[in-house]
C-alpha cells in the first residue's frame, strides 16, 4: 500500500504513462507522496511531487513503489 513519503513513478499500464519527463505526467522520473486518501472515493487520492518540479493527483493503480532519485532510466 502506497504511504506519505514513498518514493514512486507512474506505472507502465497507467493512462498517465508514457507522457514527456518535463509534464506533469512524467514518465521516467520519481516522485514522492504527499497526501494519501481513500481508494474509490470519486476524486483521485494520492497527490504526489514530481522530481521535476511539478505534482499532480493519482488512483492507487496508477503508481509503483521505487528507490530512485530523479530520473529514471525507462526499461522496455
Amino acid at each position: 500500500m502506497i504511504k506519505v513519503g514513498d518514493r514512486v513513478v507512474i506505472a507502465e499500464g497507467s493512462q498517465y504513462y508514457g507522457q514527456s519527463a518535463t509534464s506533469s505526467n512524467p514518465s521516467g522520473c520519481a516522485g514522492t507522496v504527499d497526501k494519501v486518501g481513500p481508494e474509490n472515493s470519486g476524486f483521485l487520492p494520492i497527490t504526489v511531487t514530481w522530481d521535476n518540479g511539478t505534482h499532480n493527483g493519482y488512483n492507487h493503480k496508477d503508481l509503483k513503489l521505487t528507490k530512485e532519485k530523479g530520473t529514471v532510466k525507462e526499461t522496455k
